[in-house]
């Protein structure tokens, strides 16, 4: 199996020149591999679900994030994973993302994200 490093890299490259399903299916194989090894499984999501944006593949832009915050809980990710929620129209997931994201960093620790996390909150 590649590093993550290599896969990420290789992957830019394809993104390069828009070749993003290449791109997305190779990081699928490195997913599914790093998954049995459990290693780098959230790095890769995240730049999976980065990637499927650009592509506009709104669904698996969640399902990439989605894979990222079970290996790796962590607030800008819940953030990323609320905004395609909502984007998707499943406010009622936004929300809970949000709240899940935003109990992490009540405590201070990260004002940028808590001062997101309240924008995105808002009224509700």
């Amino acid at each position: 199996m590649k590093s993550a490093r290599e896969t990420i890299n290789e992957t830019l490259q394809l993104v390069a020149g828009r070749e993003f399903a290449t791109a997305l299916d190779l990081l699928d194989r490195a997913l599914r591999d790093a998954i049995t090894e459990g290693t780098s499984v959230a790095t890769l999501a995240r730049h999976a679900g980065v990637i499927a944006e650009q592509a506009r593949d709104f669904a698996a832009v969640r399902r990439y994030y989605e894979l990222a915050v079970e290996y790796d809980p962590e607030p800008w990710t819940y953030l990323e994973l609320g905004d395609v929620c909502r984007r998707l129209g499943d406010n009622q997931a936004a929300r809970m993302h949000y709240t899940t994201g935003r109990m992490m960093v009540e405590d201070g620790r990260d004002p940028d994200v808590l001062a997101l996390f309240k924008q995105r909150t808002a009224g509700e």
